[in-house]
């Protein structure tokens, strides 16, 4: 009876084991330390975040929204994956619906890449909106050389978990200008590079999201050929 006993036990405790490491999985990311016990449904939940307005065939295709300045100061698209998740098969094109607004790159939830139609910069400091600023200013002329031009923004607020974007136009704002130097945008006094260069879509994009004060400095800098005359259009928006 005794030997029994030790056998049913020990068969009950690896089965409950087993059971216990399958119904709760141990994972290690941003939000879970590892070895603590993550809740599978919010997991999921997260990972599956979609914009109410995705447009793939279901929100779990979604993979991610960016603009596509390179057709239009107001397209993005959105980037799907084919029904069994994996790489990116299918690329739907749409655009900002208000004529008066410009596509900013975004960054939700620190890594998930979206998208924020803003109203078109036509100052060079804008607060279209609570923990936001935006802005636009004129460069370039037929007697430019080759050279590295500065824009530099002074924040007028804080601006906390801040994404920052911008990209070259031409002064007509009919199409895209490719920079001679990449469009960048540095904070001041770091080395933080918080606005990277995409060359895909040539335009300069949220390297993360970042918690900006009052007075802080965003350098962008670019180079444009002679004869170019351009506009610079920079968005700093906040998240939650």
């Amino acid at each position: 009876m005794a030997l029994s006993a030790i056998i049913f036990t020990t068969i009950f405790l690896t089965i409950n084991y087993l059971y216990s490491t399958f119904a709760s999985p141990i994972v290690s990311n941003g939000d879970v330390f590892t070895g603590q016990s993550l809740n599978v449904t919010h997991s999921l939940a997260k990972r599956q975040w979609a914009p109410a307005d995705q447009k793939c065939t279901t929100p779990a295709q979604w993979d991610s929204r960016v603009c596509r300045p390179t057709i239009g100061d107001r397209a993005w698209e959105d980037r799907c994956r084919g029904p069994t998740g994996g790489a990116v098969i299918r690329y739907v094109l749409s655009f900002c619906a208000d004529e008066n607004t410009i596509c900013s790159n975004i960054l939700y939830q620190n890594t998930v890449e979206t998208i924020e139609c803003i109203p078109r910069p036509v100052a060079q400091s804008q607060v279209p909106a609570p923990n936001q600023e935006t802005g636009v200013a004129p460069f370039g002329s037929n007697y430019d050389l080759d050279v590295e031009h500065i824009q530099s923004v002074t924040l007028t607020n804080d601006i906390s978990l801040a994404s920052v974007s911008a990209l070259l136009e031409d002064s007509g704002g009919k199409y895209l200008v490719t920079p001679f130097f990449a469009l960048e945008g540095n904070l001041r006094g770091t080395t933080s590079k918080i606005c990277d260069y995409n060359v895909t879509n040539r335009d300069c994009v949220p390297s993360g999201r970042y918690n900006l004060k009052k007075g802080n400095i965003i350098d962008f800098t670019f180079g444009i050929t002679p004869g170019q005359v351009v506009r610079l259009y920079w968005a700093i928006i906040g998240g939650s």
